[in-house]
């Protein structure tokens, strides 16, 4: 699903248009230089944790750190944009896992409106958003 490959390839440009040399994003996103290092080259990715502090660093929103069709993000890509593990998603919806994990691999049938309700509401989303990008991640499922 392209709609979850962080693009390591335009954070150091992303760095420069901000102004900030690396050892400063370190610090502004609580992570070691040599990670910011690793997130450039593609060596790794930022944990949903600290996408959020990342943008903001760099001023950009959440999604453009992400390979996201213009206005058509996935609902994984919601969810590690709003900063939230699968756990925390869990835990701040009170949706289960296994529903949880499923319609983050574009898996099953579309919840029940009180699961959609809590789901948008954990990410901070209207539910329509959620709905769009849940059917956008049937589409195109996570292997």
């Amino acid at each position: 699903m392209a709609g979850t490959r962080f693009r390591s390839g335009q954070l150091a440009a992303l760095r420069a248009v901000a102004g900030l040399r690396r050892v400063r994003l370190a610090e502004l996103v609580e992570v070691r230089e040599s990670t910011v290092g690793q997130w450039e080259r593609g060596a790794a990715s930022p944990s949903a944790g600290k996408v959020p502090r990342l943008a903001h660093a760099l001023g950009v929103p959440p999604l453009q750190l992400y390979e996201v069709p213009p206005g058509a993000p996935s609902f994984r890509a919601l969810r590690l944009t709003a900063g939230l593990t699968l756990m925390d998603l869990v835990t701040r919806s009170g949706v289960c896992y296994a529903t949880c994990n499923r319609l983050d691999r574009g898996r099953g049938t579309a919840p029940e409106p009180r699961s959609l309700a809590a789901l948008a509401a954990a990410l901070g989303l209207p539910a329509g958003s959620v709905t769009q990008a849940l059917v956008r991640s049937k589409a195109d499922p996570e292997v």
